[in-house]
C-alpha cells in the first residue's frame, strides 16, 4: 500500500479551509488504497511559480516524507509541469495533484467501454505536458529501430505515442457516439420510454 504525505496552501479568499480540503483529499486517496501518513500546510499570498510552496518548505516536506516512510506526495493544488518536476526532484518521491487523483478514481470506477476510453484520454492529455518531469530517462537519445534520427529523445517518442493514442481514442469515441445516436433513434421509433437517474457520486444510483 502506498503511503502519502498530503500538502496544501493556505491562500487568502478561499471558500474552504485547507484542513477541510486535505480531509477530503485523504478520503479520495482511500478509494485508491493510499494511506495518509502526514499533512503539511503553508500559508502564502500566492503559489510559488517554481515549487508551489516556498523552497525552504519543500525541503521540510522532503524530510517529513523520509521520516514518515512516504513514497508519495499529494498536493491539493493543480501543479504545472515545472512545479511537479521540481517537487519530485527535491522531495525524492512520486508527486500527484488533486486532478490526477480524481482521474485515477474515475479510471478505477469506469465500467463501460466509453467511460474507460474517456478516462484514458484524460490521463494521456494530462501526461503529455508533464513528460519532462519524469526524470533522466526522458532525456536519453533514441538509437533504436524506428526512431526519427539520432537526435530524437525518449521524451519526443513518448509524446508522439501519447498524441497518437489520443487521436485513436477520439476516433473510437466518435464511433461510439454515432452508434449511441442510432440506438436512440431506434428507441424513439419503437416508442420505448427513456428514464434518467441523476445523483451525486456514491449516492446509490446503481441498480441491482
Amino acid at each position: 500500500m502506498k503511503k502519502a504525505v498530503l500538502a496544501a496552501l493556505d491562500l487568502p479568499r478561499r471558500d474552504f479551509a485547507p484542513s477541510v480540503l486535505l480531509e477530503e483529499l485523504s478520503l479520495l486517496l482511500d478509494n485508491l488504497g493510499v494511506s495518509t501518513v502526514g499533512r503539511v500546510l503553508q500559508r502564502r499570498d500566492s503559489p510559488d511559480p517554481a515549487y508551489l510552496f516556498g523552497k525552504g518548505k519543500v525541503e521540510e516536506i522532503a524530510l517529513f516524507c523520509r521520516e514518515a516512510g512516504a513514497d508519495l506526495l499529494v498536493c491539493n493544488e493543480s501543479l504545472t509541469p515545472g512545479q511537479k518536476s521540481n517537487l519530485q526532484s527535491m522531495a525524492g518521491v512520486e508527486v500527484w495533484d488533486r486532478p490526477f487523483v480524481i482521474m485515477k478514481i474515475f479510471e478505477r470506477r469506469a465500467s463501460t467501454s466509453e467511460a474507460k476510453l474517456q478516462v484514458e484520454m484524460a490521463l494521456c492529455k494530462y501526461e503529455i505536458p508533464h513528460l519532462k518531469g519524469l526524470g533522466a530517462q526522458m532525456s536519453r537519445l533514441g538509437g533504436g529501430i524506428g526512431t526519427r534520427g539520432p537526435g530524437e529523445t525518449e521524451f519526443e517518442r513518448h509524446r508522439r505515442k501519447l498524441e497518437r493514442r489520443v487521436r485513436d481514442i477520439g476516433r473510437k469515441l466518435e464511433t461510439l457516439k454515432r452508434k449511441r445516436e442510432l440506438q436512440r433513434v431506434r428507441r424513439r421509433k419503437m416508442n420505448i420510454p427513456v428514464l434518467s437517474l441523476v445523483g451525486y457520486t456514491n449516492s446509490g444510483k446503481s441498480l441491482s
